[in-house]
């Protein structure tokens, strides 16, 4: 998939549940064997001001998504994925109040 479509379909779904706060994730995203980018884990996404997606890496520092970086396709893709299942499945408390 197209990597602006890729990131527009991350930003639609973090709008979509109307997220303005940090997404985090029980398990991180390993982001690995990318050339020429050291390996990296991604903890947690959010919208940023102007609707640019932004991550937290391994080192707690908080990046800006662009599509014209290095393999973000790659990286795009494994993000998709966490969000949808993230946003989809309840986290156990609330399935034990449902």
């Amino acid at each position: 998939m197209n990597t602006e479509i890729l990131l527009s379909k991350c930003t639609a779904e973090l709008k979509r549940k109307k997220r303005n706060e940090p997404l985090f994730f029980d398990n991180p995203i390993e982001v690995l064997n990318l050339s020429g980018i050291k390996d990296f884990k991604i903890y947690a996404c959010v919208l940023g001001k102007g609707g640019k997606l932004i991550v937290m890496t391994s080192d707690t520092e908080w990046h800006t998504v662009l599509a014209g970086q290095k393999n973000v396709n790659h990286l795009l893709n494994l993000l998709y994925r966490k969000i949808i299942s993230s946003l989809t499945c309840k986290p156990s408390n609330e399935l034990q109040s449902a």
